[in-house]
């Protein structure tokens, strides 16, 4: 979970009091010319970086999911940490508790999606260790997901990226 501060550079002759997000990034003030049914309303927190047509969060995902109205977001995109059998510095989780670790998140995302929201998920697979055989986790997911959480499969993509040589990880 993200440390939360709250500064106020307002005793310096600054701006009023502003929450501070993990690492030490500021959120910005919703500026009052972005309309009121600007996304960065929904939050109470302010957002580290924003537009006319939308705004970031440095924040754990899950809790601002959790501050959202019911049905009040049309799409998300997610890519999150895919269960490598290795450990990746951004931290990722073993395949065995993948399910259990995202499902609370999904949980969530359907929460918040309006009745004709997308939810968009990209999901990589992984090799199993120590054999040249690939992990059906990704596919325990998407049945997760289906049964569980009460999503609906509409499309698969495939990426394929030459680049990048097919083998054991």
């Amino acid at each position: 979970m993200p440390r939360k501060t709250t500064t106020d550079s307002s005793e310096a002759g600054g701006s009023p009091a502003t929450e501070v997000i993990a690492n030490n990034f500021p959120s910005l003030p919703v500026p009052d010319v972005l309309t009121g049914d600007h996304p960065s309303r929904l939050l109470r927190q302010g957002p580290a970086y924003i537009t006319e047509l939308g705004a970031a969060y440095v924040a754990d995902s899950l809790e601002v999911l959790k501050c959202l109205p019911d049905n009040s977001v049309n799409l998300v995109v997610t890519s999150p940490p895919y269960a490598l059998h290795f450990k990746k510095a951004y931290g990722n989780v073993a395949k065995d508790s993948y399910i259990e670790w995202f499902l609370p998140f999904a949980t969530e995302i359907r929460r918040v999606l309006t009745e004709d929201g997308s939810f968009v998920l990209n999901i990589g697979g992984s090799y199993n260790k120590g054999t040249p055989t690939r992990s059906i986790y990704h596919y325990k997911l998407l049945v997760a997901l289906i049964e569980e959480v009460g999503f609906h499969l509409s499309q698969e993509c495939f990426w394929y990226n030459p680049a990048k040589n097919a083998r054991p990880c």
